[in-house]
C-alpha cells in the first residue's frame, strides 16, 4: 500500500483493522482487516505490523507463514513495540520462522524488559532459572522475576489482568524472586486470576487444596479450570 494518509487517519485505519479482525462491531473480514492494518502501518502506526504478524502466525486470511509473521513482528519491534519484541523472542526460542537462537531471543527480551514490560522480565527469569538453555544463573533469575513481579503489580493497578494476577501468584507461591511470603498472599492472587477466567490459576489452586486435603475447595477450582 502506497496511499498516504495523516497520522490520525492511520490510527483510524488501525482501529478499523482490529474491528474487522476481531469481528468487534463489524463482520469479521480478514481481507479488509489486512488492508486497513497495512495502510496504518505504512503510514506510521507501526503497532499495526504486530497484528499483521499475528494474522500470518495464525493463518488468518491467508496461508500460515511463520517467516512472514516474524518479518512483520520485527518491523514493529524495530520501532520499539514491546509486544512485538516478546513475540520475536518467542519465535527465536522455539525456532518458528527462523533457526533457534536463545541469545538473539534474550537480546529482544532485555530490550523489552528495559521498557518495563513484565512479560519480557518473566520470560528472562524463566530462561535463567531453567536448565533447558544452559544459561542457569540464580542471581539473574531472581532479579528478573522480582522485576516482573513489580511491573505486574503496577500493571494490575491500571486494570484487571488475569495473566498478571496468575504470574504474581506463581512468583509469590514459589518464591521465584528469592523472597518467602505467607502462602495466603499467593492464594489471594491466584484466586483473583481464577475468578477472572484464568484456568491455569484455577488448576493450580485445585492442586494446592488437594494436597491440603481440602477436597471441597479442590473440586471447586478444578471445576473452574
Amino acid at each position: 500500500y502506497s496511499e498516504k494518509v495523516s497520522k490520525s487517519e492511520a490510527y483510524k485505519e488501525y482501529l478499523m483493522g482490529l474491528m474487522f479482525l476481531k469481528g468487534d462491531g463489524l463482520k469479521k473480514d480478514f481481507s479488509n482487516a489486512y488492508e486497513s492494518l497495512l495502510l496504518a502501518a505504512t503510514n506510521g502506526y507501526t503497532h499495526a505490523n504486530y497484528y499483521i504478524g499475528n494474522m500470518y502466525y495464525c493463518g488468518l486470511g491467508f496461508e500460515q507463514s511463520y517467516e512472514n509473521a516474524l518479518n512483520y513482528y520485527k518491523k514493529a519491534a524495530e520501532k520499539n513495540d514491546n509486544y512485538a519484541k516478546c513475540k520475536v523472542a518467542e519465535m527465536y526460542i522455539n525456532g518458528k520462522g527462523t533457526e533457534k537462537n536463545i541469545n538473539i531471543a534474550i537480546s529482544w527480551l532485555e530490550s523489552a524488559a528495559k521498557s518495563n514490560n513484565p512479560d519480557a522480565a518473566y520470560q528472562l527469569g524463566y530462561i535463567y532459572s531453567s536448565e533447558n538453555y544452559g544459561l542457569s544463573n540464580e542471581y539473574k533469575a531472581k532479579l528478573y522475576y522480582l522485576t516482573a513481579l513489580n511491573n505486574y503489580i503496577a500493571l494490575e493497578k491500571r486494570g484487571t489482568n488475569q495473566t498478571a494476577e496468575y504470574r504474581i501468584g506463581m512468583i509469590l507461591l514459589n518464591g521465584l524472586d528469592g523472597n518467602k511470603r505467607p502462602i495466603e498472599t499467593a492464594l489471594k492472587w491466584l484466586n483473583k486470576a481464577a475468578l477472572n477466567g484464568n484456568s491455569s490459576a484455577a488448576y493450580q489452586l485445585g492442586k494446592i487444596f488437594e494436597e491440603k486435603q481440602e477436597i471441597n475447595n479442590a473440586v471447586k477450582y478444578f471445576e473452574i479450570a
